[in-house]
């Protein structure tokens, strides 16, 4: 049954108080936030286990409820650089294997821990080893990566992910995309040895190589769509999207790749890691009393080479919702919108 009217949702989110701009976004278009077992959508914030959230009395089989089973085979680093190994896909980047014998700062690590992430300038045993033994990877950096005003940039694709008992995973793509670049232009391995070559101290050097990883690596400090140059003027435009931007951009320069064909084939890398995890759950590795409806919002983050090559980087559970600027929360706001008037239909179905 539904706890809400026909016209609106019965929203819980956990912990109480998270999620603002979702909360308000959903209220504004009729939903009602509860705090009791008499939901029909469960949206989660944290990381607690959902059986301990929910009450034991039985949930209707109408109820979302977040977190899709097994989704952990993509939101890990380490299953992910695992999964995409066996089944060879050309989107993940290289693993680290000692055979490797690449030149200086070819090989990105990232620790098991979130936003620890780095080049390394030689991919040593000492190195490596501790990292992957503690749940990290080391993948091959993009080689020849795609930037604008000389930015390196990672390009964030949404997707609302939802798994009905006894049927296929489906999911729906957000219209818009979050790009963003590094703190400070990008320089090629060749230039960036020049550079550290140059430095006579060791405070010197330490203090350039960390600003080669501020334009190598996408950070918290990134500069948004809306910061760059090249794409300010569609930017300034009502109602601008950081997709059309992009899209433009790169249309403004033969050179560049299609946009039409990057969407296509993020796209299709995104459904490739999904059936993985259909896969699975059809396979009978659901766990636990909640699983007739499962949603989840994820975000696949890739970066794209020169020649318009997708490269997956990393998939992110529960994806921040806190706005960083004016624009951001524009964005974030049709984002809350598109979640909304995609799971309202499915509450009134027994299936998918």
């Amino acid at each position: 049954m539904l706890w809400s009217s026909v016209l609106g949702i019965s929203l819980r989110v956990h912990p109480p108080g998270s999620s603002s701009l979702l909360t308000e976004t959903w209220t504004t278009l009729g939903a009602q936030l509860v705090n009791d077992s008499h939901f029909d959508v469960l949206w989660l914030s944290g990381t607690e286990p959902i059986e301990n959230i929910v009450d034991t009395q039985p949930i209707s089989a109408a109820v979302l409820v977040d977190r899709v089973p097994n989704m952990t085979l993509l939101t890990d680093k380490h299953s992910l650089d695992s999964l995409g190994s066996a089944l060879n896909w050309d989107f993940i980047p290289r693993s680290f294997n000692e055979s490797s014998k690449d030149g200086p700062f070819s090989w990105i690590s990232k620790s098991a821990r979130h936003r620890d992430v780095q080049v390394l300038k030689f991919a040593e045993k000492s190195v490596v080893q501790p990292l992957l033994r503690m749940g990290g990877v080391v993948q091959q950096r993009v080689r020849d990566p795609l930037l604008i005003d000389d930015h390196i940039f990672d390009l964030g694709v949404y997707a609302l992910v939802v798994q009905p008992e006894g049927s296929p995973l489906r999911f729906s793509l957000f219209d818009d995309v979050l790009l963003r670049f590094g703190a400070v232009p990008y320089l090629n391995s060749v230039d960036a040895m020049k550079r550290l070559w140059n430095v006579s101290s060791g405070a010197e050097l330490k203090a350039a190589e960390a600003e080669l990883q501020r334009g190598w690596i996408v950070t918290d400090e990134y500069r948004a769509a809306w910061d760059m140059p090249a794409l300010s003027a569609v930017m300034a435009r009502d109602q601008a999207k950081s997709i059309d931007a992009l899209a433009e951009h790169l249309s403004q320069d033969a050179k560049s790749p299609s946009w039409k064909k990057v969407w296509r084939d993020l796209g299709e890398a995104i459904a490739e890691a999904l059936q993985a995890v259909s896969a699975v759950n059809a396979g009978g590795r659901q766990l636990g009393r909640l699983n007739r409806l499962r949603y989840e919002l994820v975000r696949f983050d890739f970066q794209l080479d020169s020649s318009g090559g997708v490269h997956l980087l990393e998939v992110n559970s529960g994806p921040n919702l806190q706005p960083k600027s004016a624009p951001h929360e524009r964005m974030l706001r049709r984002l809350c919108a598109f979640l909304y008037a995609q799971l309202l239909p499915r509450l009134s179905e027994t299936t998918w």
